[in-house]
């Protein structure tokens, strides 16, 4: 820069951080601000979570809004560091310090989606906000569940998890392995570690394992420290993955950006008739502990009968309406959209008469 334009003084540190990213802040803010403010109601998704790495704690605040275009927007509003304990109390206050500053009332959120946990549960509720728990982190929940009822599934994954870390973490095992895989026409894929807070992170990494299942054992015949998955061990793993697919395909939907909450219950009841099925139960002779858990889990987890915004949604989406929805259930969203309209219109009603009074007084009339 000082060859091509001598004179010209490139700005500082300083001065980007004191002067440009805070303009570039407030301007982008203020858009956001002014998209809400046209927006009937706001949908919030929140979140809790802990670096590994400094064990800081953040709190997420995102909302999701349709524009009057028929858009669905959303936007970050907060990712902001949460300090001390994160009780019911002071994730109330928190919730509440975010809204303030965005300048619109609570009554504006239609709904906070959030994870089970009580803390949460219990701060969503003492912040005034209706709540609905995540779909994605109930299923977590319910599958984590499942895989404790059949300890045997458990080994298995904690072998097949030795097996993958070891590859993970030794780059001449990694080279040895694609050489292996070139042999035998395999896809040069590495395999796939998963996180504990990701249930679909383990199923990768099953459905890897199995694909690499000729080149890794080749790899073990020749490192007798390093234990290969038993025969029995590789079925339970296929049968797994045979089990969960339905449920990776549904977590992969509902992960999707303009996933809403009129799928949950489709999600929920066709998850619920794949498990009842003849023909799941005789492709996983070996789950039936963890079928059997995996299907009461979902009853447990995901009873709608008492949840109208959920009823109203599937009962409104044009996709669903009431197919997946019980007699009692549909009615019950019915009356509901029924009661709603009605209030509706009685407010309306009140604010016209209210405006008809107030002009007749304003030109003196009684």
């Amino acid at each position: 820069m000082a060859n091509a334009l001598p004179h010209y003084k490139v700005p500082g540190r300083t001065y980007m951080t004191e002067k440009i990213v805070p303009d570039i802040y407030n301007r982008i803010c203020a858009k956001i601000e002014a998209s809400i403010s046209q927006a009937a109601a706001l949908s919030v998704t929140s979140d809790i979570w802990t670096c590994q790495h400094n064990n800081e704690s953040f709190l997420s605040f995102t909302a999701h809004w349709i524009s009057p275009e028929f858009i669905l927007e959303h936007s970050v509003l907060a990712m902001k560091s949460f300090p001390g304990s994160h009780s019911g109390i002071n994730i109330a206050k928190e919730l509440n310090t975010i809204t303030e500053r965005w300048n619109f009332p609570q009554s504006k959120i239609h709904l906070l989606v959030h994870d089970s946990g009580s803390n949460m549960i219990k701060g969503v509720r003492d912040a005034g906000y209706d709540s609905g728990r995540c779909f994605i982190h109930s299923l977590q929940r319910a599958i984590e569940e499942s895989l404790k009822s059949q300890p045997e599934i458990l080994q298995m994954i904690a072998t097949a998890r030795r097996i993958v870390t070891h590859f993970n973490h030794s780059g001449l095992a990694e080279q040895k392995l694609k050489s292996i895989q070139q042999e035998l026409n395999l896809p040069n894929h590495q395999l796939v570690q998963d996180v504990s807070t990701r249930w679909n992170s383990t199923y990768y990494l099953m459905e890897r394992l199995l694909e690499q299942k000729r080149a890794v054992s080749l790899y073990i015949t020749d490192h007798e420290t390093l234990l290969n998955l038993m025969h029995a061990q590789w079925e339970l793993l296929e049968q797994c993955i045979k089990l969960l697919k339905p449920f990776e395909e549904i977590t992969k939907i509902t992960s999707s950006g303009i996933s809403c909450i009129s799928e949950v219950i489709p999600h929920a009841v066709t998850l619920l008739k794949y498990l009842g099925k003849a023909e799941t139960a005789e492709k996983v002779p070996n789950l039936v502990t963890m079928r059997s858990s995996l299907q009461a889990e979902l009853e447990r987890r995901f009873s709608f009968d008492d949840k109208n915004k959920y009823l109203v949604a599937t009962f409104l989406d044009p996709r669903f309406k009431t197919s997946f929805l019980g007699l009692v259930q549909a009615e019950r969203a019915r009356q509901t959209i029924l009661l709603e309209a009605l209030k509706k219109s009685c407010d309306e009603s009140t604010e016209s008469s209210s405006r008809e009074t107030e002009e007749g007084c304003d030109r003196g009339e009684l």
